[in-house]
């Protein structure tokens, strides 16, 4: 399976680990984005500093995204290669 790099958060506190994660198998009718910038959001810092479940660890935060898409599983195929901007 395909691998890529991401900071993790795998404890409450301390600093993110930047480790290689498998990639996800696409959903029907799913993208996969290759991730160009990502913001932290409230929730994440939220998260960062242990307010939240125990059992979210490890977490990658980080899910305001802009990037390119670079595969799509289904039958749309006019957005390859477009934008996207999520958050």
């Amino acid at each position: 399976m395909e691998t890529c790099k991401a900071a993790v958060i795998t404890g409450f506190n301390d600093p993110t680990e930047m480790r290689d994660v498998q990639m996800p198998d696409l959903e029907p009718t799913g993208m996969l984005v290759e991730v160009e910038a990502a913001t932290l959001c409230g929730t994440d810092v939220h998260i960062w500093h242990n307010a939240a479940n125990p059992k979210m660890l490890p977490y990658i935060p980080g899910h305001e995204t802009a990037g390119r898409i670079v595969a799509i599983n289904g039958e749309r195929y006019d957005v390859h290669g477009d934008e996207l901007k999520e958050g």
